[in-house]
């Protein structure tokens, strides 16, 4: 038995740099604690839960070359994990790109152990956080959601807290939309290619993360909010394409209840859906949006045809918009879209 300590490549990539998960030395230290967190994971209550059972279908950025070895693991991916102290919780994000590049995001919540809390400590991305090459195909014993192919990967240039790692070389697999990584724990601890993992684990896997579609959007979503003293009730309708925005003022009684004394006209946009982007989870835990680009079609508009740029982020039946608090990004172009989501939400009526 070797005692030499090493991390999973898991570990590594989405590592919290918060003194409660990290603390005093970084190798010795941190497998401990990661192995707790593996252990108490649960699931982040906004992500979508991966179907059980079934095929061995991958995702739809995976594909498989002859041999069944995984060629793409692009997109972005994410796990909810309680801390050690057992009242924190972390989201813990990576994203893998086409070109081999690994980047990661931690989001700390403080006295709440499913991701869901508005106080965080965030540690951002780190631009190069690893590069990984995804290599052969390996039979795997399907004790992992019946999963009997994985594929071997290796990373390199790691930096991380500014600390170079030597490269892991572990083992990846995709399951629905479900990213598996080697069981690194005993003597296969992916320091070396001779002791790559040679099963699965199913503590560390990640959901993929999935931009909205106007599926999930049709419907209307209202909020209620005191506008000098009035009650002001905005509704916003969507349908595949299209969205209508109405405004309308009831007697003050803070939940928009009391009798309407006005109501403004229809304003009414045609809307486009964009990429997925990771925003720093300050909103009720939410470390995904998506690029909402709306364009004005209200009948006698001022600026008919003008477009804003912004995010838009489903979690149950809340809905948030993009951060428009900052002068410096007032929509009005791609390059000043929101970068993160603004705290007001809409309900699903």
């Amino acid at each position: 038995m070797r005692s030499k300590i090493k991390m999973s490549l898991i570990g590594i990539l989405l590592q919290s740099r918060d003194s409660q998960i990290v603390s005093k030395s970084f190798k010795n230290q941190f497998k401990s604690n990661f192995n707790q967190i593996k252990a108490a994971s649960v699931l982040m209550v906004s992500m979508t839960l991966m179907a059980c059972g079934g095929s061995s279908s991958i995702g739809t950025s995976g594909t498989l070359d002859s041999t069944g070895a995984l060629t793409n693991i692009s997109g972005t991916w994410a796990r909810c994990a309680i801390n050690v102290n057992g009242s924190d919780s972390t989201t813990l994000v990576a994203t893998f790109t086409d070109s081999g590049e690994a980047f990661r995001q931690n989001t700390m919540h403080v006295g709440s152990t499913t991701c869901d809390t508005n106080v965080k400590n965030v540690d951002l991305k780190i631009d190069n956080t690893g590069i990984f090459t995804l290599k052969s195909a390996t039979a795997v014993d399907g004790s992992v959601e019946d999963i009997t192919v994985a594929t071997q990967f290796d990373f390199s240039n790691l930096n991380i807290i500014n600390k170079t790692i030597s490269a892991p070389y572990d083992l990846i697999a995709i399951k629905d939309n479900s990213l598996f990584f080697g069981d690194t724990y005993g003597d296969a601890d992916g320091s070396t290619s001779n002791y790559r993992p040679t099963q699965l684990s199913n503590q560390t896997s990640l959901t993929r993360q999935l931009a909205l579609t106007s599926a999930v959007l049709i419907g209307t979503w209202s909020s209620c909010n005191d506008n000098d003293g009035v009650d002001t009730k905005t509704s916003i309708t969507f349908t595949n394409n299209a969205i209508s925005i109405i405004d309308t003022d009831f007697t003050l009684d803070s939940n928009c209840s009391g009798g309407a004394v006005n109501q403004d006209s229809e304003e009414t946009e045609s809307y486009e859906l964009g990429s997925l982007v990771t925003v720093n989870g300050a909103v009720v835990g939410i470390t995904s949006a998506t690029q909402l680009t709306l364009t004005d079609t209200t009948v006698g508009s001022a600026n008919p045809g003008k477009k804003n740029f912004t995010l838009i982020a489903v979690t149950g039946t809340q809905m948030f918009f993009g951060d428009e608090g900052d002068e410096d990004l007032d929509n009005d172009s791609e390059a000043n879209r929101a970068k993160q989501l603004g705290s007001n939400a809409l309900v699903k009526e």
